[in-house]
């Protein structure tokens, strides 16, 4: 399945529009769009919905900006349980250690993260760590979000902006 990982957009908060990335997402044809949180705007989902069908969980800027979106999200994807989860509370920011513990303690073999603004993909054990970074609000890295592919091997191709 071929599926759009997106985090950490900030919109309207950090940037003031999001037509371009819209029409980058558009590009890649997403069967599916996973946000890992930090929408901080209600628009950001409607448009991605758009594009095709989304699912998104709470970051830390988002209760704030009255959004009421699942703290995480279990699900299956062509066989692997993926664990979208902001990524809020974990100490030290983005630890992989802890996220894959949450993975594990979730029953997930992915786990879907944001909050660091700041991409990964590695597998530690049995967890696949992906975290698409931030498309608006990088940090130590371009803006970008990830293209991943799901099934008996997971593949995530970083795009950048």
């Amino acid at each position: 399945m071929h599926v759009l990982l997106i985090s950490d957009t900030h919109f309207p908060d950090r940037v003031t529009g999001i037509s371009q990335l819209l029409r980058r997402v558009k590009e890649y044809e997403p069967e599916l769009i996973l946000h890992a949180g930090d929408l901080t705007d209600a628009e950001v989902m409607e448009e991605l919905e758009r594009i095709a069908p989304a699912v998104a969980v709470q970051g830390n800027m988002d209760e704030a900006n009255g959004l009421e979106l699942p703290v995480r999200k279990l699900f299956e994807i062509k066989g692997r349980k993926i664990l979208l989860h902001h990524g809020r509370g974990v100490h030290p920011r983005g630890d992989l250690n802890t996220l894959v513990y949450m993975a594990e303690e979730a029953g997930a073999d992915v786990i879907v993260t944001g909050h660091t603004h700041t991409p990964i993909f590695e597998k530690i054990g049995k967890i696949t760590v992906i975290n698409p970074g931030s498309p608006t609000v990088p940090r130590f890295s371009p803006k970008s979000f990830m293209v991943a592919e799901f099934g008996k091997i997971i593949e995530a191709k970083l795009i950048k902006l």
